[in-house]
């Protein structure tokens, strides 16, 4: 007989239309198994769900690519991933703490088949670290199965990173992050910021040219608002400083700024970077930052004068202004009427429009009467019962922002003061009582806020991952390295309790004023109120106490 060539069978043939090609989608090879539509193109098993159209899901009533069964978890009709995990039957085994069958209970535990005879997951010796350990898959223990898992993570993660010096970065980055958070956490967390170390490294050439300022200034304020903790492993090891810079801060505010100047009409696009110029110009010759000037020149002053002037041209131009010229008194007047609260700060804008623009009439922020009003102040019956509700709060977050609510009510403190209280000021006082310095002096704690203050130093914790336990230099500690908590989140916490920050501040320079007219300096020294403030305060209410008492007088005469 003659020599046949070898056929190749049915399912090599298939194979070989795609084995070896790249998917269209992910662009990987396909190894063993791929699918081939009707057009030509090729996806692999991982890019196969997006091969057919998006299908109506009808366990969410949403249209989701990748509908499927399980019916060993008991979901039978093809639905979402989500909506499968949400409808799947499997309970976790008490023993292995995995998705299981449950196939007995014993001592009161429910238990999958590999647990039930002894309660725990089987031991053997560890394949990776020959040590014999509580098996949790593939022949390993729980913590070589998932730095296996890790391992074959990083290779995949690491072809999005083209810099070399990036992927050493993240391999720091994970093996710092792996002893802090779970398991299945660190493989999300990963997945989630292998797009910030991506993002550095066609902007930078190497970790030792990395700094605060300039990561900010090429990936913007947006982009970095995403991988807060990745910001806080760079400025934890060193690489950057953030809140511990000033000019950090700055240049967080500036990108903010020009996400605001983008958003006002196109004509005001070079007025505003001009003004914003001048800004910047009057801080650099400023020495003395804390005075008061008629310039903004602190970062969040200066981030406020320009979303009222963004506001104020955008409503300009809605009325007709189609140049910086054409803004007339009559727009500002109309804008103010509106919007009462951009009075103050629509004056920056408006002086430098005077002095540096050309335009066809001379603005001026009409005048307003500045009446000395205690319409925001509670009353001693509602501060009382305030102050007494506030010292039972148990909850973590209940002390922290109680805490902060008594410094506003007893001791005058706004919230952005309060929450950027350094830790070192708070200390023990000799008679057994805690002491905080506000501003000059040392002020015991009275007999609510000390036992208020001393649970909460109890129970304080830093809330980043990579800081330990009494490394925060701040009393209230952030979710980011080195910064403290946001107090637009206690803004959010008074808001269900029919509360303001002001109306907790007027009430106590009301009583503050109240207790010694005569001395404004007390308010000063004690509380780092301003001069003009206790002034205001001290003689208004001593002209009110000195009335009541000379009508009290005359009342008995």
């Amino acid at each position: 007989m003659k020599d046949e060539e070898p056929h190749a069978c049915p399912t090599c043939l298939r194979h070989a239309r795609w084995e070896g090609k790249p998917c269209t989608r992910c662009k990987r090879p396909i190894r063993t198994f791929g699918i081939e539509l009707d057009d030509g193109c090729l996806f692999c098993l991982s890019c196969k769900k997006y091969a057919v159209p998006p299908q109506l899901c009808p366990g969410c009533n949403e249209f989701k690519q990748d509908l499927g069964r399980d019916v060993r978890r008991g979901v039978t009709e093809p639905v979402c991933g989500q909506c499968r995990h949400r409808l799947g039957k499997a309970e976790n085994c008490a023993g292995c703490r995995r998705p299981r069958f449950i196939a007995g209970e014993r001592d009161g535990k429910r238990l999958c088949a590999n647990c039930l005879p002894t309660g725990t997951p089987p031991i053997v010796t560890c394949s990776d670290c020959h040590k014999p350990k509580f098996h949790f898959g593939s022949g390993r223990c729980e913590d070589c199965a998932w730095r296996r898992i890790h391992s074959r993570l990083l290779t995949r993660l690491y072809a999005q990173v083209p810099a070399a010096w990036a992927r050493d970065l993240m391999t720091e980055y994970y093996q710092l992050l792996r002893d802090q958070i779970a398991h299945g956490t660190l493989s999300k967390s990963l997945r989630h910021d292998v797009v910030f170390f991506a993002a550095l490294s066609p902007h930078f050439s190497s970790a030792d040219a990395l700094t605060g300022v300039l990561v900010v200034r090429k990936l913007g304020h947006e982009f970095l608002a995403r991988y807060g903790r990745v910001m806080s492993f760079l400025n934890i090891t060193g690489y950057i400083t953030t809140y511990q810079d000033p000019d950090y801060e700055l240049e967080w505010h500036l990108s903010r700024i020009r996400s605001y100047t983008a958003r006002g009409p196109a004509w005001s696009h070079a007025a505003m970077d001009r003004f914003l110029s001048h800004m910047l110009h009057k801080r650099d010759l400023s020495l003395d930052r804390s005075t008061r000037r008629t310039v903004p020149i602190k970062p969040k002053s200066m981030e406020s004068a320009v979303r009222a002037a963004v506001a104020f041209l955008t409503y300009a131009a809605a009325e007709g202004a189609t140049s910086l010229p054409e803004v007339s008194q009559e727009h500002l007047e109309l804008f103010l009427g509106r919007h009462r609260n951009y009075r103050l700060r629509i004056r920056a804008l408006v002086r430098y429009l005077r002095r540096h623009e050309r335009t066809f009439q001379k603005l001026s922020v009409p005048a307003s009467k500045h009446e000395f009003s205690l319409k925001h102040a509670l009353s001693d019956q509602v501060r009382l019962d305030l102050i007494d509700t506030l010292g039972l709060s148990t909850t973590i977050v209940d002390v922290r922002w109680s805490l902060v609510s008594l410094f506003a009510l007893i001791y005058a403190q706004p919230a952005h003061k309060s929450v950027a209280l350094p830790l070192e000021a708070v200390r023990m006082g000799a008679e057994g009582l805690y002491e905080v310095r506000f501003a000059k002096v040392w002020l015991p704690m009275d007999e609510v806020t000390h036992p208020l203050l001393a649970r909460w130093l109890s129970m304080r914790r830093e809330n980043s991952c990579f800081e330990r336990n009494d490394e925060s230099l701040y009393l209230f500690p952030g979710r980011q390295a080195g910064s403290h908590i946001r107090s637009d989140t206690f803004t959010k916490w008074l808001t269900p309790r029919r509360l303001t920050t002001r109306a907790l501040v007027t009430t106590s320079l009301v009583q503050w004023a109240i207790a010694d007219p005569g001395s404004p300096r007390i308010l000063v020294d004690a509380l780092g109120v301003s001069r003009v403030t206790a002034t205001t305060y001290c003689q208004q209410l001593g002209m009110q106490v000195r009335a009541h008492t000379r009508h009290a007088f005359d009342t008995r005469a």
